[in-house]
């Protein structure tokens, strides 16, 4: 640090730390209760703006924001264990002039941050713990492995038609094991045709016992200590199923955070 550096004194003073958050690098903006400081790109790494911050603004206290996205809730997490105060909030949320909507950039979505988190325009929204966030995942891994497993049946049936082979009544709306045992049954007259929809066959195999799997999976956290009770008050309401029942649980989370419905 240089003696300039260990000169500068930020004590009680608050630095609104605004922040677009990318796979690979992060556009920051940094702004006292009166101007706007620097605009900058990094590499994305929480040491390098944990470090950056600490030695620049030596004593100050930090508001840091940043928008929900693919990057999920770790950042804020860190940075709260690091006593950095840091919220994330609602893109719709972060107020914006037409000049911006029609010239955004990076740069300029780490202002308005920035510029909003000091104008308390912005409301952080809700965090979920480490572990409701990884049981959310679950559930929608399944909801993934569900839609592979309608496109690979909409991928086979395709097959059938461009081939001409009529699918029996009782399969058109279910892909159960007799389906796919007739499946296996339909003979081709070339080998090339047969490899093209076993490896369709296979593949919905493969999709069908990961989702069993998932599915148990789910149901064991369902009867596990931390959500039977509130399983068993759900699963009570006619027409909620066992999926219904642990996404509301595991979205929706601690009810009591609502004010009202």
């Amino acid at each position: 640090m240089t003696n300039l550096a260990k000169s500068i004194d930020f004590s009680g003073q608050k630095i609104y730390v605004g922040l677009d958050v990318h796979a690979l690098n992060w556009n920051v903006t940094t702004c006292s209760d009166h101007i706007i400081l620097k605009t900058f790109h990094m590499a994305a790494d929480l040491n390098l703006l944990v470090n950056y911050l600490n030695s620049n603004y030596p004593g100050a206290s930090f508001e840091i924001a940043y928008e929900a996205g693919f990057s999920g809730f770790w950042l804020q997490r860190k940075l709260q264990q690091l006593n950095f105060q840091c919220i994330v909030v609602n893109p719709g949320d972060v107020p914006q002039t037409n000049k911006n909507a029609l010239n955004k950039t990076d740069k300029i979505d780490s202002k308005r941050i920035a510029l909003a988190l000091r104008t308390r325009q912005l409301k952080g929204i809700f965090i979920p713990s480490e572990t409701q966030e990884d049981d959310r995942i679950i559930l929608r891994q399944r909801a993934q492995l569900v839609k592979s497993i309608t496109r690979t049946k909409n991928m086979i049936k395709s097959f059938l038609h461009f081939k001409g082979i009529q699918i029996p009544q009782p399969f058109k709306n279910h892909a159960s094991k007799k389906f796919i045992t007739w499946l296996k049954s339909i003979e081709h007259k070339e080998a090339s045709s047969r490899l093209a929809l076993d490896q369709k066959i296979k593949h919905l195999e493969f999709l069908r016992s990961e989702l069993s799997e998932v599915t148990r999976h789910i149901r064991m956290l369902m009867k596990s200590d931390k959500y039977i009770q509130h399983t068993t008050v759900l699963r009570s309401i006619p027409g909620i199923g066992e999926i219904i029942c642990y996404a509301f649980i595991t979205e929706i989370g601690e009810i009591k955070r609502f004010g009202s419905f």
